[in-house]
């Protein structure tokens, strides 16, 4: 995607040709495709490739498709992994057949120094389709020589070109050579690309980081290459990016799971989170429900501290010293990798009530993963039960089996089972702390409609035990490394 953006706006072009087998699938096929011209081809019958591995023969039939393209066609041939910094189309004005790039920095004593990664060359010209005939000639040997058909057959031809080709210096096309390109990933603020480079070929087998580059890696790093990217193009273009779950999931923990089945489940339209944090979780449940229903059509509304917070609130509520960005970071965030209407409210939910969240409309699902002390998360269930349709589903986080004096556990485990359906997950992840294991897991709630029969109080709330009732923290049995906690967050439960 970016090889091809960068294409675009860098050289003087006209047309655009992209030439595939078969037509790439995703979200960054979809940003390209109404931009070039799509020309297909089948997968010729070459002895040279067969019982060969797969990068082998992508490799080289990638070969033998230039040297016919160029052959017929002509123009700026550009592979997958290059981007293009400055415009190139002018070395067309030389009285040359053929342009060619340098792959190393000293092209004197490597002996085959040029690559086929960047070449230019004039329609019909004998040297180009010289290098075809013999292209398809090596193709059709049993076997051949990794490269032979690409920078060596180049390489030798060049050579032999009588001055019909000819190669800029090497930072013009490619300013580092070789596995020198690995420098280009590091996080160096200081390199800079040399002030003649036009193209950069990336040699994507020479950096473990190559298969690393995404929107966030482009958006976050201050390698040579993500200042590049964002020096060419606007984040518009490049700010695409795939929702990987288990990658989410890996990192997070695996209990996260039944968040996403439950939005799966319910394609929440509008989504209200109790506990933002850093918007990734945001982004996750925005990308995984734009899946199934027309993203124009989700809301997202996001409460938080953000910077509002203070030294006495995160004791309270036991957030392990963590603290989240601020809302202007974190909404920009959440803007740049979702395309959906975003409000977030920078207030200590329990200063929240319904009348706060009038403008948003009654919530498809509505996830509760904000404070932990059971004060605030007492606060956040009646919130949610008053704002909560009949479809509602309502997930909480933090369901800590062995620590129920902080979490939702009292919480959940008094909701009445007559009103409501409750699921704890059968993921659990256990946290690695200071005192001791923190044993997670995640619940959804949804409304059970048989519960409308039940005996309903003046408030409009079920008159039981289960409902109205919560169980002493002092009259539970904790873990020995567990009470020293306890007494530390205790004090904050009826605050």
């Amino acid at each position: 995607m970016i090889a091809v953006l960068s294409a675009i706006k860098c050289h003087d072009v006209t047309q655009i040709r992209f030439w595939v087998m078969d037509e790439p699938k995703g979200i960054y096929w979809e940003k390209i495709k109404p931009l070039v011209e799509v020309c297909t081809f089948q997968e010729p019958d070459l002895r040279a490739l067969k019982n060969q591995t797969a990068q082998f023969k992508a490799t080289h039939l990638k070969d033998y498709m230039e040297w016919n393209i160029l052959a017929i066609h002509g123009g700026l041939f550009l592979d997958l992994d290059t981007i293009s910094v400055k415009d190139s189309t002018h070395w067309s004005t030389n009285n040359k057949d053929l342009f060619v790039s340098l792959d190393v920095e000293d092209a004197v004593s490597n002996p085959f120094p040029y690559n086929n990664a960047v070449v230019m060359a004039k329609a019909e010209s004998w040297i180009v389709k010289k290098i075809r005939y013999y292209s398809r000639s090596l193709m059709n040997q049993s076997e051949i020589t990794w490269g032979l058909t690409g920078p060596i057959l180049l390489s030798i031809m060049t050579e032999m070109s009588s001055g019909s080709a000819t190669s800029p210096d090497h930072s013009v096309f490619c300013p580092f050579g070789g596995n020198e390109i690995s420098q280009i990933y590091e996080e160096n603020p200081k390199l800079e690309l040399p002030p003649d480079t036009e193209i950069i070929h990336l040699y994507a087998k020479s950096s473990e980081m190559f298969e690393k580059v995404d929107a966030t890696f482009v958006r976050n790093s201050e390698s040579l290459l993500a200042r590049t990217i964002r020096a060419i193009l606007p984040i518009s273009d490049w700010n695409v990016s795939e929702w990987d779950e288990q990658k989410y999931l890996l990192s997070r923990g695996q209990h996260y799971a039944g968040l996403f089945r439950a939005i799966r489940s319910h394609k929440p339209k509008i989504i209200l989170e109790i506990g933002t944090s850093a918007g990734d979780t945001a982004v996750g449940m925005i990308r995984t429900a734009a899946k199934l229903v027309p993203d124009a059509e989700i809301v997202y509304w996001g409460v938080d501290l953000f910077e509002n917070g203070s030294e006495e609130v995160w004791s309270e509520e036991f957030t392990g010293g963590y603290k989240p960005p601020k809302l202007g970071v974190v909404y920009d965030k959440i803007k740049r990798e979702t395309w959906v209407k975003v409000k977030l409210i920078a207030s200590n939910s329990n200063h929240l009530t319904a009348k706060d969240f009038h403008d948003m409309g009654t919530p498809n699902l509505i996830y509760i993963d904000g404070g932990h002390s059971l004060a605030t998360i007492r606060h956040d269930w009646l919130l949610a039960e008053e704002l909560a349709g009949p479809s509602t589903v309502i997930v909480f986080d933090d369901y800590f089996e062995e620590m129920p004096f902080i979490g939702c556990k009292q919480i959940v485990d008094a909701i009445n089972p007559i009103l409501y359906q409750v699921t704890i997950s059968s993921e659990l992840d256990d946290y690695a702390h200071s005192f001791g294991r923190l044993r997670t897991k995640l619940v959804t709630v949804t409304k059970n409609m048989v519960g409308l029969r039940g005996d309903i109080g003046p408030t409009g709330r079920i008159n039981s035990p289960a409902a109205t009732e919560h169980s002493d923290p002092a009259e539970t049995t904790y873990h020995s490394w567990a009470k020293d906690i306890m007494n530390k967050v205790r004090s904050n439960d009826e605050k």
